[in-house]
């Protein structure tokens, strides 16, 4: 898979919360990459937005790093966030892509925090 950098990457794009994301990011002038595991329906949001798409399964470490490793920031919106952190919260400590999610989860958060000595090593930062 070869990336074009972008702004910075939404995993979890077509669900609601990340489709509505999307759609408020281009109306502010924003550029993401859009992310997700089911290419037909990132292609039918990425050719109404008019922005780049790449389907990534997150049990697959290569394709996910080389997909946040494209920009410097990754925003998780899918769910459930206790499964799906991990591998993206290590795709950016990995490539150095500041990650942030929209989880209130207290075992996310735990560890997301347990990770602070790797991320400052990396200079990442993690929300």
């Amino acid at each position: 898979m070869s990336l074009v950098p972008g702004e910075w990457t939404l995993y979890g794009a077509t669900g609601v919360t990340g489709g509505l994301i999307a759609e408020t990011a281009v109306r502010r002038g924003h550029r993401p990459i859009l992310a997700g595991r089911n290419a037909n329906r990132l292609r039918s949001l990425a050719d109404r937005l008019g922005l780049l798409w790449h389907a990534v399964d997150l049990h697959d470490p290569v394709a996910l790093r080389q997909l946040v490793g494209s920009t410097p920031a990754t925003l998780l919106a899918a769910s459930p966030f206790h499964l799906n952190s991990r591998p993206v919260l290590d795709a950016c400590l990995h490539t150095g892509s500041h990650y942030l999610d929209l989880a209130n989860e207290i075992p996310v958060l735990e560890a997301a925090y347990s990770r602070d000595a790797r991320a400052r090593d990396r200079g990442v930062t993690r929300l």
